[in-house]
């Protein structure tokens, strides 16, 4: 047994000692022969040996003759200097060793304890062979006798290190799938910008185009009223022209005439006078002709109108979407639900039942659809709510329940907006619902569709200000529909 701790103790102080006499080997080539101290910022010269560069430079610049390596007198040609990186990492290694060793091994270094080679304790110089759970540290086997661990978990560093490897290799998965995630949620903003850039494009195209349509209505209206005002104007020339050469005529023979009679009046002999005089009397019979100017009627009533309106009236005929003329079907109407004016106007009024069933009747709501439905296109129309206290008004698909309660939402067919009875409230019917500004009231609704691009909007139709929009995918027929429990007030579907 003694032999064997005398062996061990022979190892332990033989290791010892090999690392010592390393370190102080490595520490004594780490040292400039000219200022020996640690190399800084380390340079070789032509003949291979390395300096300090401020200790070379300063040698140079002492010297009078050429430059040569202080170590073996070599001439240093042009007094290239090149940068030794490698040995400045090395130096920097080694130098951190010393200071550690200066230190009695403190800092966790690298030492020789009492079991061998390894990071030492700062506190006993022992070899950390154990981690202490409660304090999060390495210890030696001193610390783990000692009173600040007991009772604490203390386990082999081999065994913490592994299960740390296990936390970290957790954390690594961890920080993988975030960076997925983050992968995963850039290219999706990438995509939607993609998809806003072609959007905005799309929408921005069919402005143009449709503001340039509007644009050329116009312009072919104000030259067509123009062209028109014109063609007055030169009517109306070439009468007054032609009847200003006609007076000319009329005034050249007047004018001979005259001088006729003047000189007539200049004979004295009653003989010579009254030889000529049926000519004149002639005239006097009425030969003259009428004597007019012409009146030029522009005709104000044409051109001096309220144009804007005139125009904005005739521009009906190039509005796409033109609002669409509706009726409500009666055959859908709830059975509580009076349709009049034409199939217009509805209005609630509880009674007995006045309306045979059908499939296609609203039993559980008091709705009723338009009797136009849509497979295609864009379409607009507007209803009249003011003062109904509750309504529901938008599109829904032909296979809409209709004798029974669902939930009213675009998952189940309904791309709707409505006002509470209780609260007044305007809320569109989303999921979950959004409430809508409209702080001076609703008079009209007006909604609009795009078939194609699955678009259901709102406006206060009084502004087209937005209301509120819904986006789908619609694989069936659409039809308007109308809802309302309010007996006061009926809801209106504009047709003019």
């Amino acid at each position: 047994m003694t032999d064997r701790h005398t062996k061990t103790d022979t190892e332990t102080g033989a290791a010892a000692f090999t690392v010592e006499q390393e370190l102080e080997k490595m520490r004594k080539e780490s040292l400039c022969s000219l200022c020996l101290d640690f190399y800084r910022d380390p340079v070789t010269v032509g003949c291979g040996h390395m300096f300090c560069r401020p200790c070379i430079l300063r040698q140079e610049a002492s010297g009078s003759g050429a430059p040569s390596c202080p170590q073996c007198g070599a001439q240093l040609a042009g007094g290239i200097l090149r940068d030794n990186r490698f040995a400045a990492s090395m130096v920097a290694s080694v130098r951190r060793l010393v200071e550690r060793r200066g230190r009695g091994g403190g800092g966790n270094g690298v030492g020789v304890g009492s079991q061998g080679v390894g990071f030492l304790c700062p506190e006993h110089d022992e070899i950390l062979k154990l981690f202490c759970w409660e304090h999060q540290r390495a210890i030696c086997l001193v610390c783990a006798k000692s009173e600040a661990h007991q009772n604490h978990t203390v386990r082999p560093m081999k065994e913490a290190a592994e299960f740390y490897r296990g936390k970290l290799r957790e954390e690594l998965v961890s920080r993988e799938e975030e960076l997925e995630a983050i992968r995963i949620a850039k290219d999706e903003d990438v995509n939607s910008l993609r998809q806003l850039k072609e959007c905005v494009c799309r929408l921005r195209t069919r402005i143009e185009a449709e503001f340039d349509e509007m644009l050329q209505f116009l312009i072919n209206e104000k030259a067509a009223l123009i062209t028109r005002l014109d063609e007055k104007q030169k009517n109306a020339n070439k009468e007054v022209e032609e009847n200003m050469k006609r007076l000319s005529d009329q005034s050249t023979l007047i004018n001979k005439e005259k001088l006729d009679i003047q000189q007539r009046l200049s004979v004295q002999e009653a003989e010579l006078l009254l030889q000529n005089v049926t000519p004149i009397s002639d005239r006097s019979d009425g030969e003259g002709g009428v004597v007019s100017s012409v009146s030029v009627d522009l005709s104000l009533g044409e051109f001096s109108r309220p144009l804007q309106y005139f125009v904005w009236k005739r521009m009906f005929k190039v509005l796409k979407p033109v609002p669409a003329s509706l009726t409500l079907n009666a055959r859908t109407a709830n059975r509580n639900l009076h349709l009049f004016d034409n199939g217009t106007q509805m209005i609630f009024r509880r009674g007995p039942p006045c309306a045979i069933d059908n499939p296609e009747r609203f039993t559980h709501w008091p709705s009723a659809l338009c009797s136009e439905g849509f497979t295609a296109g864009r379409h607009y129309w507007e209803v009249e709510v003011e003062n109904n206290s509750t309504w529901r008004v938008g599109v829904v698909p032909e296979s809409v329940p209709r004798n029974k309660d669902c939930d009213r939402k675009p998952a189940t067919g309904f791309w709707t907006i409505v006002r509470h009875v209780l609260n007044g409230q305007f809320v569109s019917m989303s999921a979950p619902p959004t409430p809508l500004s409209a702080e001076m009231g609703l008079k009209k609704v007006g909604i609009y569709l795009d078939y194609e691009g699955g678009q259901v909007s709102f406006y206060n139709a009084e502004d087209m200000s937005h209301l509120y929009t819904f986006t789908d995918t619609f694989t069936e027929k659409l039809y308007p529909i109308l809802s309302s429990d309010c007996a006061k007030k009926a809801l209106k579907v504009i047709t003019d």
